[in-house]
């Protein structure tokens, strides 16, 4: 029978954190700049939640964190995908390529974090292209990984989490592209762009929903920060307990 603090157990707190926290933060910014009247409630763009003060300052700050408890996150999955595939030089390969990926998505995160749509669109465009693009292919390639080293169950369930964020992203991406495309869509914008703002939410579900399949996993992970002095700063530290007062 599961412990009831069965999420302290090894790791699983982290992909846990940033499951509850990243929905925390776009809860916050949805509902302070619908509540402000800063965006049209129906399906915005999660970005448009965050493009004026004061809830963009709170976006920033919660995502940033978000991106970097992510990070972590991804580099403790990294090790124990490297423990569980033996060295095998085809997981290796992908499970290194996932993680750079990861770290890439997360990096995207951090600019939309900082930098607004409303203030700098084509740094912010990047940097969404840079965290859904990365975010889809590291659930596919994690999804990939499962088949080897998951039972099946689980690995099914990640494959289908990784099509949903396919299929979301590139909702997304064509419904925007086509309401963009004045001659012949201008009349249906509006709907396009709630078809591609709702495909958005989608793709941020899709993400943390795959990060829920690493908790099982994560309990029987550990990871510790161990700081000490290399053998050539003997000498220095020896020195300076010399000075110390006796």
């Amino acid at each position: 029978m599961p412990s009831f603090w069965w999420f302290t157990e090894g790791a699983s707190a982290l992909p846990l954190f940033v499951v509850c926290w990243t929905t925390v933060t776009f809860a916050t910014s949805y509902l302070t700049a619908a509540l402000r009247g800063d965006v049209d409630p129906i399906l915005p763009y999660i970005s448009d939640t965050a493009g004026r003060p004061p809830e963009s300052c709170v976006f920033g700050l919660m995502l940033s964190m978000s991106a970097l408890t992510a990070a972590l996150t991804m580099f403790v999955r990294y090790r124990l995908v490297a423990c569980a595939t033996c060295g095998r030089s085809c997981a290796v390969f992908v499970n290194r390529t996932g993680f750079a990926i990861g770290l890439i998505s997360c990096l995207g995160l951090l600019v939309i974090a900082n930098f607004q749509n409303t203030t700098e669109l084509e740094v912010h465009i990047v940097g969404a292209g840079l965290a859904f693009v990365g975010g889809a292919l590291y659930a596919t390639l994690h999804a990939l990984l499962s088949w080897h080293t998951e039972s099946r169950g689980l690995a099914c369930v990640r494959a289908t989490l990784a099509a949903w964020s396919l299929a979301s992203g590139v909702t997304m991406v064509v419904a925007a592209c086509l309401a963009t495309w004045d001659l012949t869509y201008k009349h249906q914008a509006k709907t396009l762009l709630r078809v591609s703002a709702a495909a958005e939410w989608s793709l941020g579900v899709s993400f943390l929903t795959f990060f829920l399949t690493f908790i099982r996993d994560f309990q029987g992970m550990r990871f510790r920060v161990i700081a000490e002095p290399s053998p050539e700063h003997q000498s220095l530290l020896d020195e300076r307990r010399r000075l110390l007062p006796q």
